[in-house]
């Protein structure tokens, strides 16, 4: 196949012109799979009768509506970047499901994109690694995003919008930032941080970002410099910001850290953070059982179940055998970029939680799971004879077949408010 040509007569490696199109059928695929949420309804009863529909949604874009939007809590939320996104949509053809889900699923289609990009991003810039290595990663990566069923409570429920678009900002923002890396060129710097900005006026989970870029500015001089530090620090002090922010708008309706309920105590909020982890990266190697809810072992004012101390030392054996693997930077990199973005959901700090874990927090974070396994199977069918990469092929396929199967299968338990009300799991002891 002969090389194509850019815009500027530079020529396209045929490797590009292949990924491109290998890019195209998982979008495809993805589509296919979550293609059901088009025919789902509010959750009216599951927070869609207060998150979506309200004045903020019907007002439109009068002034007075846009600066209420921007300057005020609701219901323990500062999210006006997701207001905006309903308040656009309603605008459209009011209160219309259809065209509620559609959006969101077009969303989650750009985000699946975003994540080859950025993998593949990763491998030239951070690791330079060859481009044909590069893509056949990224691509592998982006397969297991886009159809895997641990997505669709952010893409099926409309109140888990702002997933969607914390991930649609933050992925643009990682990039920018390594377009920043890459070129020196200092436009790139303001728009990441831009990007940042938006990330989290989504969702509050977006102050993570200047530690991913940390890991990002480590991994590229292999050593933390002054340049370094002061790349990032206006990103940890708006970072510092916006959890003041956070934790205001939940004081503001008696939740979070500043709450006088009751609340855990701290060895209580360790041992859910542990499970939380855990059971994260479990549930995005091997998902299973999934559920709308995940109820806590007990509430705030109760004795922890004493079988929770397994989950501190399991983990602790976990991050003590990772250790190990991760003098290789591509483990280093998964593995903070999991654990730093998934930080905000797991109770170490208290905020407001209905749930012990939620699918929908590790959207994200997952990436870094899916990375890490994605490249050792690559390393390992590289290295392979041709009967074992044979084998690896067949297990892969049937992996993929099963996420997809498990993703097109659950989306319909979506429908309304009745029909997953029962989907709702007790506490769960995964390590015992």
């Amino acid at each position: 196949m002969p090389n194509l040509m850019n815009d500027n007569g530079s020529t396209i490696p045929r490797v590009n012109y292949i990924a491109f199109l290998f890019l195209i059928i998982i979008t495809t695929a993805s589509f296919l799979c979550f293609q059901g949420v088009v025919t789902l309804d509010f959750q009216k009863h599951w927070d869609d009768h207060w998150v979506v529909f309200n004045w903020y949604t019907e007002e439109g874009f009068a002034s007075s509506n846009i600066k209420s939007i921007v300057s005020e809590y609701y219901h323990g939320q500062y999210s006006p970047i997701n207001q905006f996104y309903y308040t656009t949509l309603y605008s459209i053809n009011g209160y219309n499901a259809k065209i509620f889900h559609s959006a969101g699923l077009v969303i989650h289609l750009f985000n699946v994109v975003l994540v080859y990009v950025f993998i593949r991003r990763i491998e030239r810039l951070i690791f330079e690694e060859s481009l044909q290595a590069a893509s056949c990663i990224g691509l592998l990566c982006t397969l297991i995003f886009a159809l895997h069923p641990l997505f669709i409570e952010p893409v099926a429920w409309i109140s888990a919008s702002k997933v969607l678009l914390y991930a649609l900002f933050f992925f643009i923002g990682l990039l920018s930032y390594l377009q920043y890396l890459s070129t020196k060129n200092r436009l790139w710097y303001p728009f990441a941080f831009a990007c940042f900005v938006l990330s989290f006026l989504a969702k509050e989970q977006a102050v993570t970002f200047p530690l991913v870029l940390l890991t990002l500015e480590y991994l590229k001089a292999k050593r933390i410099t002054q340049k370094s530090v002061v790349a990032v620090l206006p990103f940890f002090v708006t970072s510092l910001i916006f959890a003041i922010i956070t934790i205001n708008s939940q004081s503001a309706n008696e939740q979070g850290i500043m709450s006088k309920n009751a609340m855990n105590p701290f060895i209580d909020r360790v041992c859910y953070g542990a499970y939380s982890v855990l059971f994260y990266v479990k549930q995005t190697i091997f998902p299973s059982d999934l559920a709308r809810v995940y109820n806590f072992p007990n509430k705030a004012n109760q004795n922890m179940p004493v079988e929770l101390l397994i989950y501190p030392i399991a983990l602790l054996t976990a991050i003590a055998f990772f250790v190990r693997k991760a003098l290789k930077p591509r483990y280093l990199f998964g593995g903070l970029f999991f654990f730093t973005s998934i930080l905000p959901a797991i109770h170490i700090i208290p905020i407001s939680r209905v749930a012990i874990v939620a699918d929908r927090y590790s959207y994200v974070a997952s990436v870094g799971i899916i990375y890490i396994a994605c490249h050792f199977v690559y390393t390992l069918f590289s290295k392979a004879d041709q009967y074992v990469r044979y084998a690896i092929t067949l297990v892969c396929c049937l992996y993929v077949f099963y996420l997809g199967f498990y993703t097109y299968s659950r989306i319909p338990l979506w429908k309304n408010s009745d029909s997953i009300t029962n989907d709702i799991r007790h506490f769960k002891l995964y390590f015992k």
